[in-house]
């Protein structure tokens, strides 16, 4: 029997100091149907007691200790490559789920052939009424959250988006084998959307299930220094000139650079000084994401006639 088929769910937890949150997290997970499930928590070098917590109150985990923070996308990364199912699940340690969070995202996974990337209903920990993020979506200026801190009004019902929030995604193994997986180099912030615009290109759809609902601490799980100025705006350049072709890139560049403009004067100084050392730093790597681009171009199969539907009904 292949290894594949023997575990359906690999729950994939990235933790960096991440001890105070970590029980609830897990307590939640253990509420819902495991059968044919692994957990794997992907340590990123904590300091705290973390790993001991785990040993101790769930020995069954398996424990991936890294030499470093890797951030979330190589850290992540690692756990795929060390998952054995079927479904790959990318959890947030910031988070708690629902009892029937996981059948929901399964489910929905079972019977939507076209669809790699399924998402999460994602409402705030302390607020649970108002909505974290059900998704993304692409504006003339690049990547938007869908609903971000509004009451929650909408039916139970899945449909479409663009992107998918990271705290809580499933992936389907055979979307990661044609696709890839997260881009390393992005440590924190947007690879979740590039790895959704990726998917797109190459045909793959992403989902929003409204049924399978976690709840977030928002920044629980990061540091929310100014560097969360420096990875963001760097990636979201990154992740704009590596998915949009050459002509959505020009049409696109002065909103792009208005809306950069914006960040920058809406800035304490000290965060205006982290984003500049972020452009710059993405000026520095261009080489790298030029190639990138590059692979990605040559091979996707969706043009951006189709892409660029997102944005119209965006705006319109």
């Amino acid at each position: 029997m292949n290894k594949y088929n023997r575990i359906k769910v690999s729950i994939i937890i990235l933790n960096w100091n991440g001890e105070k949150l970590l029980q609830e997290c897990l307590d939640s997970v253990y509420k819902n149907n495991l059968q044919n499930t692994e957990i794997i928590l992907v340590d990123n070098a904590s300091t705290d007691n973390s790993i001991g917590l785990v040993k101790q109150n769930f020995p069954e985990i398996k424990i991936i200790r890294n030499k470093k923070n890797y951030g979330y996308a190589k850290g992540n990364n690692i756990g795929i490559k060390n998952a054995r199912g079927k479904y790959i699940v990318i959890l947030n340690n910031d988070v708690i789920v629902e009892e029937d969070w996981l059948e929901k995202l399964v489910n929905a996974a079972d019977t939507n052939d076209s669809t790699g990337i399924f998402g999460s209903r994602q409402m705030f920990y302390h607020n649970r009424d108002k909505v974290d993020s059900i998704g993304g979506f692409l504006k003339k200026d690049g990547p938007h959250n869908i609903n971000n801190s509004t009451p929650w009004t909408n039916p139970d019902k899945n449909r479409e988006v663009f992107s998918v929030a990271g705290a809580a995604m499933l992936l389907k193994r055979k979307m990661l084998q044609e696709v890839g997986l997260f881009d390393p180099m992005y440590f924190l912030y947007y690879e979740d959307f590039d790895l959704c615009w990726r998917a797109r290109l190459l045909g793959w759809k992403c989902y929003y299930v409204s049924s399978a609902v976690i709840y977030h601490h928002r920044g629980a799980s990061t540091s929310r220094t100014g560097k969360h100025m420096f990875y963001g705006e760097r990636n979201r350049w990154w992740t704009l000139i590596k998915n949009f072709s050459t002509k959505s890139l020009i049409k696109f560049l002065p909103y792009i650079l208005y809306r950069q403009i914006l960040v920058l004067l809406d800035s304490s100084f000290g965060n205006m000084i982290w984003t500049i050392l972020g452009l710059l730093n993405g000026i520095k790597h261009i080489g790298e994401i030029l190639q990138k681009r590059k692979k990605i171009q040559n091979i996707r199969k969706i043009d951006d006639n189709k892409i660029l539907k997102w944005i119209y009904q965006a705006t319109n």
